[in-house]
């Protein structure tokens, strides 16, 4: 094994590290505890702008997968698709996110739209694409 000297360390060791932020957090006359608390609300703040909201109209737009017997006697409206990008902390999430997103897109082209029925989704490393017909069935 080599000598302790001559290891080295690619971002500095766990010490360095630790008085590099005191270093820093100490010339801008900032606490520990405050730097930990900033960096948290940063944290919050990126995790949180990730969450979709829908509009009322696209709440109210049902998903239903591909083959479904539900749209039977319904209006077909047209397709719609939707493409969600970014990094999401799961996959379900970025379906998730996706899927609004249909919603959304369908409640903006097709304003008496009630149904959507997805028919494909195709993910990718950091993005994910719905593809849908929209229906009015009530």
């Amino acid at each position: 094994m080599a000598p302790r000297s001559i290891i080295r360390y690619p971002f500095g060791n766990f010490r360095q590290n630790i008085r590099g932020w005191d270093i820093l957090a100490g010339s801008y006359g900032i606490t520990r505890t405050t730097m930990k608390r900033a960096v948290w609300a940063a944290t919050a703040i990126l995790g949180l702008s990730a969450c979709t909201h829908l509009s009322p109209k696209a709440a109210a737009i049902q998903v239903h997968p591909a083959g479904t017997t539900q749209v039977q006697g319904c209006t077909k409206l047209g397709p719609v698709m939707a493409q969600e990008g970014g990094w999401h902390t799961t996959t379900a999430d970025m379906k998730d996110a996706a899927k609004d997103k249909l919603r959304e897109t369908a409640a903006t082209q097709y304003p008496s739209a009630d149904t959507v029925v997805m028919v494909n989704m195709d993910m990718k490393l950091t993005s994910a694409t719905a593809q849908g017909i929209a229906y009015r069935c009530f």
